[in-house]
C-alpha cells in the first residue's frame, strides 16, 4: 500500500514538472527550431566534407526528440538521444515513431553524465556531432558547463562539431528606478536595519520580458558588453570573472544601477540565435517571442564604484560595483529576510506609492482610533502609516516569524510609539477597525487573498470588527494576446515534424495538475481588449461557483480583483486605465493577474473558488 502511495506521489511530481516546464513554448518557437535545423544541416555537411564516413550524433536532453529527428532527416548515421527525465523518454519514443525515425535513433533514459561508453554499453563509440539545448535564461543554470565538459572528455571525438558551437552572455549597465524598485526595500522616511541597508538580495536572477519595459523606464549608462564567451568545445576555458571600467561621470547620472543580461548562441557560421531585447535585437520590435528564454536583471549591492565586476560559478551569475579591479564579490545571499520571503513584484508594489495612498486614505477617512493593520510582507509600510497618524494606535499582524521579527526591530529603532506587534490575548478587545492590504505570499491567485483575509480575521477573533476593504469585486475581460496563448496552445507540428504525441504528453500533465486559472504579470504580455470588463462576483466567498457566458471571444480571459476601502478609495489590481476594445490593455505592473488561456472551445466558463 505504501509503495503504491509513493508511486502516486512520484507520478504527480512528474506531472507537475511537465506542466510547469516551457516544453510547449519552446516547440512553438519556430525560429529556434529552424536555426537548430540550419546548424545541424551545416554540421553534417561539414563532417562529410572532411571525409567522415560515419556521423555519430549525441543528443543530450532530447526532450521531444526534435534535434535527433533533425539529425536523422539530414543523414546522420547513428544517433544516441539521452534524457534523465524518464517520462520524456516515453513521449520522445512515440514522437519519433510517429515521424518514422525509430530505426535511426536510440533513446537512453539517463543523464549524459551517467552514460557508459563501449561495446554493448549505452553508446558504442564516441560521437562526432553533439546537439543539445541545455540553456535557460541565465544560459548556464541548467548544468550546461558540467554536461559539456563531461561530454567532451568522455563521449566525443577530438574533432567533433557541436550545435550550437558558441554562446555569449551580454550585459548592459543601466539606470532604472522602475527595475530597482523590485529589489530595494522602501524606507518611507524610516531608518532601516543594517541588514536591510546592506542586503545584496538573493542569488536568483529576475527573469523578465525586457522588451516590454518603456523607453523611459531606463537609461543606458554603457553599451552592451560581452561578459562571458563560451567556446562549447572548450567550455572550461571561459574565465569566471570579467571587469569593465565605467565612465568617470556615471555616478552623477545614475541613482538606481541595474545590470541587464541576455545571450546569443552560434548554430553555424553566420547563423545566430539571439535572446536580446528589442533595442539590441537585429529584428527590433519584430523579434521572435520567447518565454522559455527571457532576459535577466541583476542588482549590484553597491551603488558606487569605478568598475563593474561580473562573476560566475558553474550555475549562476552575479554583479557588483567595486573600486579595486582585483576585488571579487561573493555570491549574494539575503541577510535581511525580505528577499527570501517576498517575490520581487511585492517589493516593487511596496515601493510604488499607490498602495500607501490607498491605505492612508482608508485610515484618514475612518474615525476609529485603535486599528489593526494586516500586511503580509508589508515591511516598512505599516510603520509609515502609523507615523502619519500619531493620534491613533496601530497593531501590526505579520504572517511570518521572520518578517514579524524584522517589523519588531524596525519599530524599535524608529521609536514608533503608537504601533506594536498584534498579540491576540493582549489586544483583541482593543481593536475597533481592521485595515488590510490584500496580498498573500503563498498564492497569487486573484481571489485567494480575500478568502485568506476572512480566515485570518476569524482566527484572530475579530469577525465582529469593521473591515477595510469593505467590499471586493472579481473582474474579467476577454483578451487577444499576441503571444501568451502559445504556452498552453496545442502543438501539431514544427519544422515539418509531427508533434501531436508530445502535445498529448504535455496536455495530459497540465490537466492533471493545473487549474483553469493561472497567474502571470500581464504587463509583460501584450494583448488587446476584445470587450468591456465584466464583474463576475461581489464579495467572493469560498466554494462559490463562477459562471459566465462568453460573447466576444479572445484567445484568453484575464481576471483581477478590485477592492473598495470607502467612497472613491479603490485598490485596482487590474488595468490602470479603462480598457478600450481593440486597444492594448495597460496593466498594473506591481502584481500578477489571473489568466485563462486554454479557452478556444469554451462558450460557458465555469470554475469554483
Amino acid at each position: 500500500m505504501f509503495e503504491e502511495f509513493e508511486d502516486a506521489i512520484e507520478e504527480q511530481l512528474y506531472a507537475q514538472e511537465i506542466a510547469r516546464s516551457a516544453f510547449a513554448d519552446m516547440l512553438h518557437d519556430t525560429e529556434r527550431n529552424e536555426l537548430y535545423e540550419k546548424g545541424i544541416k551545416w554540421a553534417i555537411s561539414e563532417l562529410r566534407s572532411r571525409g567522415v564516413t560515419q556521423i555519430v550524433v549525441l543528443d543530450i536532453g532530447t526532450g521531444s526528440g526534435l534535434l535527433s529527428m533533425l539529425a536523422a532527416r539530414h543523414g546522420a548515421d547513428v544517433i544516441y538521444a539521452c534524457d534523465g527525465f524518464i517520462p520524456a523518454i516515453g513521449a520522445a519514443r512515440r514522437v519519433i515513431q510517429a515521424n518514422g525515425f525509430s530505426e535511426n535513433i536510440k533513446l537512453i533514459p539517463k543523464m549524459s553524465t551517467d552514460l557508459k561508453i563501449g561495446p554493448g554499453l549505452d553508446i558504442e563509440h564516441r560521437a562526432n556531432l553533439l546537439v543539445a539545448e541545455l540553456f535557460d535564461t541565465e544560459l548556464i543554470g541548467e548544468g550546461l558547463i558540467r554536461s559539456y565538459a563531461d561530454a567532451h572528455s568522455r563521449l566525443l571525438t577530438d574533432d567533433c562539431i557541436m550545435v550550437p558551437q558558441t554562446a555569449t552572455i551580454y550585459s548592459q549597465f543601466v539606470d532604472s528606478q522602475f527595475l530597482r524598485m523590485h529589489h530595494t526595500v522602501p524606507k518611507f522616511g524610516l531608518t532601516v536595519t543594517e541588514n536591510v541597508e546592506r542586503c545584496p538580495g538573493t542569488a536568483s536572477l529576475q527573469d523578465i520580458q525586457l522588451s516590454q519595459i518603456d523607453d523611459d523606464d531606463f537609461t543606458p549608462i554603457c553599451e552592451p558588453m560581452v561578459t562571458f564567451y563560451f567556446d562549447l568545445k572548450n567550455i572550461l576555458a571561459t574565465p569566471c570573472t570579467t571587469t569593465y571600467r565605467l565612465p568617470d561621470d556615471w555616478e552623477a547620472n545614475c541613482g538606481a544601477p541595474c545590470v541587464l543580461t541576455w545571450w546569443e548562441c552560434q548554430m553555424a557560421p553566420s547563423v545566430t540565435l539571439s535572446c536580446s531585447p528589442r533595442w539590441e535585437h537585429p529584428k527590433g520590435k519584430n523579434q521572435p517571442w520567447r518565454d522559455h528564454w527571457m532576459q535577466a536583471v541583476y542588482y549590484p549591492l553597491h551603488v558606487k564604484g569605478k568598475w563593474l565586476k561580473c562573476v560566475r560559478d558553474e550555475f549562476s551569475l552575479w554583479f557588483d560595483l567595486v573600486d579595486v579591479q582585483s576585488e571579487r564579490p561573493s555570491s549574494p545571499a539575503c541577510i535581511c529576510g525580505v528577499h527570501y520571503s517576498l517575490p520581487r513584484y511585492r517589493i516593487a508594489q511596496l515601493s510604488d506609492r499607490s498602495l500607501y495612498c490607498v491605505l492612508y486614505e482608508a485610515v484618514s477617512s475612518s474615525p476609529e482610533r485603535n486599528i489593526l493593520l494586516i500586511c503580509d510582507g508589508g515591511v516598512t509600510l505599516p510603520m509609515a502609516i502609523a507615523q502619519a497618524f500619531p493620534q491613533k494606535s496601530f497593531y501590526v499582524h505579520e504572517a511570518t516569524c521572520r518578517l514579524q521579527n524584522l517589523t519588531s526591530e524596525l519599530l524599535r529603532i524608529n521609536n514608533v510609539s503608537n504601533c506594536v506587534i498584534f498579540e491576540k490575548l493582549k489586544h483583541v478587545e482593543l481593536i475597533e477597525l481592521i485595515v488590510a492590504d490584500p496580498f498573500l505570499t503563498i498564492s497569487p491567485l486573484p481571489w485567494v487573498s480575500v478568502l485568506a483575509l476572512n480566515v485570518v480575521v476569524e482566527m484572530l477573533g475579530l469577525k465582529h470588527v469593521r473591515l477595510l476593504p469593505e467590499s471586493s469585486r472579481l473582474m474579467a475581460i476577454e483578451v487577444e494576446f499576441e503571444n501568451l496563448w502559445k504556452i498552453r496552445a496545442p502543438i501539431v507540428q514544427t519544422v515539418g515534424l509531427k508533434m501531436a504525441e508530445y502535445d498529448r504528453f504535455i496536455q495530459t500533465a497540465m490537466k492533471r495538475c493545473d487549474s483553469l486559472v493561472e497567474t502571470q504579470p500581464l504587463w509583460e504580455y501584450p494583448g488587446v481588449a476584445r470587450g468591456p470588463p465584466l464583474q463576475l462576483s461581489d464579495n467572493i466567498h469560498y466554494g462559490e461557483t463562477i459562471r459566465f457566458r462568453r460573447v466576444l471571444k479572445g484567445n484568453g480571459i484575464a481576471l483581477w480583483m478590485e477592492y473598495s476601502y470607502g467612497k472613491n478609495i479603490l485598490l485596482n489590481l487590474g488595468p490602470v486605465e479603462p480598457p478600450r476594445e481593440g486597444e492594448r490593455i495597460r496593466w498594473n505592473r506591481f502584481t500578477k493577474q489571473g489568466v485563462m488561456l486554454d479557452v478556444s472551445n469554451l462558450t460557458n466558463v465555469i470554475f469554483k473558488i
